[in-house]
């Protein structure tokens, strides 16, 4: 018997997805601004990775069986920047996303949501290392004030920060 280890290359789905290549669903969302923007992305792939979009298409796709095409899915509540950075990660297994509490918890509702499972993961790390570094910045601040406040009389000023580069 021969086996595989994959049988696709994860590069050819992010290909196919980039040159709207059978393209059947759009994640539609709406931006800061309260426009409508969509997502393309192909609804196999989504319901691989989340049994609830499973179940949302199959019920979509019930409704329009006269009506073969584009499936639209409206997730009114998610800003279309957390919906680009999930189907990202669904793509990559990775996203760029901001290092900053607002969209990590964003992206985090919606994996918990969707029940993708990798993403709450990749998300908790992510926070958890937010958290860290944030952490190590209030500890150097705090070590800092303490140090300025001994022998010279020089402060630092409530909301003042202290640049740090991250490990």
């Amino acid at each position: 018997m021969v086996e595989w280890d994959k049988v696709w290359a994860p590069d050819v789905l992010q290909e196919m997805r980039a040159g709207g290549e059978l393209l059947d669903l759009d994640l539609r969302s709406r931006s800061e601004g309260g426009d409508w923007v969509s997502c393309h992305a192909h609804s196999l792939i989504m319901a691989l990775v989340s049994p609830v979009l499973r179940r949302m298409i199959a019920w979509e796709r019930a409704k329009a069986s006269a009506t073969p095409g584009v499936l639209t899915l409206e997730l009114e509540e998610v800003d279309s920047e957390v919906v680009g950075a999930f189907v990202e990660f669904v793509y990559s297994g990775s996203v760029s996303l901001a290092l900053d509490i607002r969209p990590l918890f964003a992206l985090g509702q919606l994996a918990d949501r969707l029940d993708v499972e990798p993403l709450q993961r990749a998300v908790a790390a992510q926070v958890q290392e937010l958290l860290m570094r944030l952490m190590r910045r209030r500890t150097a601040r705090l070590q800092f004030v303490e140090s300025g406040s001994r022998g010279s009389s020089s402060r630092i000023r409530s909301g003042a920060s202290l640049s740090m580069r991250s490990a």
